[in-house]
Parts: C-alpha cells; structure tokens; sequence
C-alpha cells in the first residue's frame, strides 16, 4: 500500500481569508501581528497578512475528484481496526499563505515501520505524507504525519513510565509571575537580530508557554474547525 493515494476529508477553511487567519491565530493565542494586522504586515518585506505556520491543518481540498474501485480500495485502511495514538509531524514550510490563497492537498502512504513497544508489543510506525499545492501548482507545504498502530498489552495501572508524575498546581502568586512574564516578552519584530551581533555568553530572554488549560483546548478547537 506505499504510494497509495488517500482520501481527504472536506476543510474546515477551504479558502485562505482575512478572517479565518485572525480566528486560527487567536485560538492559537498567538497575537503575532504579522497575522493580525494588515497595516503592520504591508509595511513588512512580505507586503501583506500571512497564515500561522499551522493554519494549513485547518485547510486543503482533495486534488483527487474521481477514484476508480481499485483506488478505493487501496485507499482503505490497512490496520482497520487496531488502535493509533498521533506520534508527530516532520514539516517543511515552503512558502506562505496570504489571504485570498486556495490549497489543494494530495495524501499518500510513504511508509510503515515496525517497532516493538514495552506498552503495545508489536507496532507499526504508520507515515501519511501531505504535498499541499497553491491555486497556481506551486507546492507549498509537504508534511509527514505519524501514528503508532498497535494493541495495549498493559493496561494504565501496569505502566510505571509515569507512575511518578503529578498534575501541577499553581498558586496565585505562581499565575501573576507566569502573566508578568508574557506581558515582558520580547518582540522583535521588524527589528532583526544578525548572528554578527551576538556573542557567546549572552543572555537569552525567557519565554513562557503554558500552562495549557481547557479553555486553550477549546481556542484551538474553534480555529482548527473541530
């Protein structure tokens, strides 16, 4: 089944807009304002509003219109039935989406793995490749998306990987310190620092991120299309 070509599912965004980027990147929580601000973006060597590096998950219609049977059926899923857990992504950003822009995605199987997991026994490491191509042919974005299909042999109390780990909790005083950092953060900007002007020994400013609550769960939900 390498190479066979997959179906994909009807966007949430089928067309890059104005406001589907504002939306995406509000529930991402990131105000960047090359997202968020035309009068900002024009003025950037870009010239106008991009997408989130990830807006592209929330979009992308089927460049395949018509299957024959054996199509369809090569398409099918070829673990149907055994359980995946989401192993990661390994995506290359090859030009950006501007409002206005349509994506057109082609899927693939590039690969299956085979692994043994304390937890699972036998696996497959299941690769699902995406080429994402502009209104005008041009390839945008090539993403290699990963999933681990396998049967739990232990069930949640046998594992003992993070037996030891605890849900953190936050005072107040935690929260402030935590919101103070974000309302420091340095943004650059338009203001580019060259690898000529640092030197070893030089302070990194701090990033925060996090925590993650239900309510981030619930942004990026509403910006995804979920």
């Amino acid at each position: 089944r390498i190479g066979a070509r997959l179906r994909v599912h009807a966007p949430y965004n089928e067309y890059v807009t104005m406001d589907a980027i504002r939306h995406f990147a509000q529930g991402t929580g990131d105000d960047n304002p090359l997202f968020c601000d035309p009068k900002y973006a024009q003025k950037t060597r870009w010239g106008n509003v991009m997408a989130p590096p990830l807006f592209y998950r929330s979009s992308g219609v089927d460049e395949k219109t018509e299957w024959t049977p054996p199509e369809r059926e090569l398409a099918r899923d070829a673990l149907s039935g055994i359980h995946s857990w989401y192993s990661g992504d390994t995506i290359h950003w090859l030009q950006p989406l501007h409002p206005g822009d349509q994506l057109f995605e082609r899927r693939f199987v590039k690969d299956y793995i085979e692994k043994s997991s304390s937890f699972a026994g036998r696996t497959v490491i299941e690769v699902h490749r995406s080429e994402y191509l502009n209104q005008r042919g041009e390839l945008v974005i090539v993403s290699d998306q990963q999933a681990i299909r396998g049967g739990r042999q232990k069930s949640w109390g046998d594992r003992k990987k993070y037996a030891e780990y605890t849900r953190p909790m936050y005072t107040v005083e935690e929260i402030k310190h935590i919101d103070a950092a974000y309302a420091s953060e340095i943004r650059r900007g338009a203001d580019p620092l060259y690898w000529e002007d640092v030197t070893m020994g030089d302070a990194l400013p701090p990033r925060v991120k996090g925590p993650i609550t239900v309510t981030d769960f619930m942004f990026w939900n509403m910006g995804y299309g979920i």
